[in-house]
């Protein structure tokens, strides 16, 4: 199925993928200061064949069916109403099925109830599928006869060395088919560029016809004005334009390149101008549309406003097929540089397809010379007895390591026994410095009170000798004893029963 809008008699393919919808470099450019230069994409999901379009955060948006979509994407269903911006004009979504597409072939290409589809639309499946038919054929012959090279080179060889071969095989057939799928889309790319390379020359040719019918629309304004009335600056400044602009059209050298001078082109009174779809191909054919010359034309003023409608007609469409040709120039320049990047890629293909060959012959060299049944049974019992030698060395390794890890348990026991004592030690040692410190504080304190005691002793008895003296000198003037001085009786004989200090 393919899709398309259809809008004043215009018929606007959409492409397969993606549809992208603006005032400039897009796939339909429509004409409004209301459109954005990107304003909308239609989109196509080739798992479930739908189609759904999406508004790039436009200004005025994008309505469906006179709803306005904003930022979510709607899916679109045959006969839905499309409208862009503050644009008057309703693009309707349609559907067609390949039978349709043939039957409209043999349509008027210019009745607008009907779709004027080009031919390449239809070519281009056919061709596609008859380069990859023979680009199949080709890898099955190649595949098979590497094959059977293969198999009759491994008759004759071992077990172990056929698995080799096998997958070196392997390898091989995975590059050749990795060489035929870069060759399938050479092919495609090739097509390509051979289908898409007229559109070029004529969208040069409907620009010199353009510019054809502006002067004559011009002339015909001037001559249909009454002698006396002279001509206004406008239509002056109009007619200058249209004289100083070129008709000669250079298209860019390539595939299919066609120079359209201005002497080419036909100076008679019939134009012709194909039919008013958008993507044009030099295969489409069909009748083409007559314009009546300025001796033809000769009556009413409404033949004038009919070269007027014409004039803007083919404005829209230079429009349409300028963003057409730029957006063709761009895909032919990436295809280009696709095409160098594949030539690339096949070339270091083919490097490591020589040097996977090279790797085979030398395999196969060794395998011829592998035949001697003897020399290889001579070879396995060497390597037999090589095992086993390496198999009691291993077991005798394992026991001796067996024998050091029991020597390191014990050894690790050992550690964490002298770890314990060494705790307990410092433990014990913690406690008698502990008790040690406590009994140098107690002997400190005893010291301080001892020293305390003598120093009261010695207060004691110098006080107790002031009072004797005192009291012998009461004695010998006669007084008699107080109560205080039989208080002091006993302190004094126990003043006299102690050494004095001076017999020290």
């Amino acid at each position: 199925m393919s899709a398309f809008l259809q809008a004043l008699g215009w018929v606007y393919p959409l492409s397969p993928k993606l549809t992208t919808i603006g005032q400039s470099g897009c796939d339909i450019i429509i004409d409004n200061p209301s459109v954005d230069e990107q304003h909308a994409v239609i989109e196509r999901n080739e798992k479930e064949n739908i189609m759904t379009i999406r508004d790039l955060s436009s200004k005025k948006g994008t309505y469906v069916n006179d709803v306005l979509i904003g930022k979510s994407s709607v899916l679109l269903k045959p006969g839905d109403q499309l409208r862009f911006g503050c644009s008057p004009t309703v693009y309707e979504f349609e559907l067609m099925s390949p039978n349709e597409k043939l039957s409209l072939y043999r349509k008027h290409p210019l009745s607008t109830n009907k779709l004027n589809i080009p031919r390449w639309m239809q070519s281009t499946g056919e061709a596609t599928i008859d380069a990859d038919d023979k680009v199949t054929e080709n890898t099955t012959t190649r595949i098979s006869v590497e094959t059977s090279e293969v198999k009759q080179s491994l008759s004759n060889n071992d077990s172990r060395e056929s698995a080799e071969i096998a997958r070196h095989q392997q390898t091989v057939t995975s590059n050749n088919l990795e060489l035929d799928t870069k060759d399938q889309l050479i092919s495609r790319l090739q097509n390509d560029l051979n289908r898409l390379s007229p559109l070029e020359a004529i969208s040069a040719q409907k620009d010199i016809l353009i510019r054809r019918l502006q002067q004559q629309v011009t002339q015909l304004s001037i001559s249909k004005i009454p002698r006396g009335v002279l001509p206004t600056q406008e239509s002056l400044s109009f007619q200058k334009r249209q004289e100083s602009e070129g008709l000669e059209v250079s298209v860019s050298p390539g595939a299919g390149d066609i120079m359209i001078p201005t002497d080419t082109v036909d100076n008679s009174p019939t134009c012709a101008i194909r039919s008013n779809t958008r993507p044009v191909s030099a295969s489409s054919t069909g009748p083409l549309f007559q314009i009546p010359s300025r001796s033809t034309v000769t009556s009413p003023t409404g033949s004038l406003t009919i070269d007027q409608h014409l004039v803007e007609r083919l404005k829209k469409e230079r429009q349409i097929l300028s963003g057409l040709v730029t957006q063709l120039q761009r895909d032919l320049t990436n295809k280009d540089a696709y095409i160098g990047r594949l030539n690339q890629d096949l070339k270091e293909m083919g490097r490591k397809l020589d040097e996977k060959s090279t790797e085979l012959s030398i395999l196969q060299a060794k395998f011829a010379k592998a035949h001697d049944n003897s020399k290889y049974l001579r070879q396995t019992e060497a390597h037999e007895k090589e095992l086993t030698t390496v198999r009691q060395k291993y077991k005798t390794t394992e026991i001796r390591c067996d024998a050091l890890n029991s020597e390191l348990d014990r050894t690790k026991l050992e550690m964490e026994k002298l770890k314990r004592a060494l705790d307990e030690k410092q433990s014990f040692e913690e406690k008698w410095l502990k008790e040690v410190e406590e009994m140098k504080s107690t002997v400190t304190s005893l010291e301080r009170s001892e020293r305390n005691a003598k120093l009261d002793k010695q207060e004691t008895v110098s006080q107790g000798r002031k009072w004797l003296a005192h009291l012998s000198e009461k004695k010998m003037n006669g007084f008699f004893l107080t109560k205080e001085d039989l208080i002091r009786k006993p302190l004094r004989r126990e003043l006299r029963s102690q050494p004095s200090p001076i017999g020290k």
